[in-house]
């Protein structure tokens, strides 16, 4: 088998055999938004295309250790992190191949600490009988750590309410 290759100007021929040619074009990969700064829990989409001929193959890679988001949705070319984590925060390369080569293009995704607080009660329901103990242990993470109680069974001397601080 012949194999024999010119570039004119960008464009490249490949002879596999001497009486066939195929025809291959590079390719520019653009990723879009370019660069990305969200905060924690919101959704985060970077749409990634390539042109060239024959149509590149598209491949998202994460950059420090090359392992996606467990949670990431791939779908066309898009690049889905549905609700997004202060551990996404990376660079994140796609790449683009086809019989002409590869190329990538990186962006890089910040993630700012979310605000917003994060209130855990155990358990969530709790039924007892009239008269019995019913404990709950509320945690709250956030800046800074407020709890308020509030229930909409009427207090009674036998109510009562301990607060532990940290």
């Amino acid at each position: 088998m012949e194999y024999f290759t010119f570039d004119f100007n960008t464009v490249q021929f490949l002879f596999l055999h001497p009486e066939t040619a195929s025809i291959v074009a590079p390719f520019n990969v653009l990723i879009s938004p370019r660069f990305q700064r969200v905060t924690e829990g919101d959704r985060v989409e970077f749409r990634c295309t390539a042109d060239g001929t024959p149509i590149p193959d598209l491949r998202w890679t994460r950059g420090r250790n090359n392992q996606l988001s467990l949670e990431a949705i791939i779908e066309d070319g898009v690049f889905i992190i549905p609700e997004v984590s202060r551990t996404d925060e990376d660079e994140y390369f796609c790449e683009a191949f086809n019989a002409g080569g590869m190329s990538t293009t990186r962006t890089i995704l910040y993630v700012e600490a979310s605000n917003r607080p994060v209130v855990t009660v155990n358990p969530p329901i709790l039924e007892v009988e009239e008269g019995q103990l019913a404990s709950f242990y509320c945690s709250v993470t956030a800046t800074p750590p407020q709890t308020t109680w509030t229930s909409r069974v009427v207090p009674s001397a036998q109510t009562q309410l301990w607060t532990e601080a940290d």
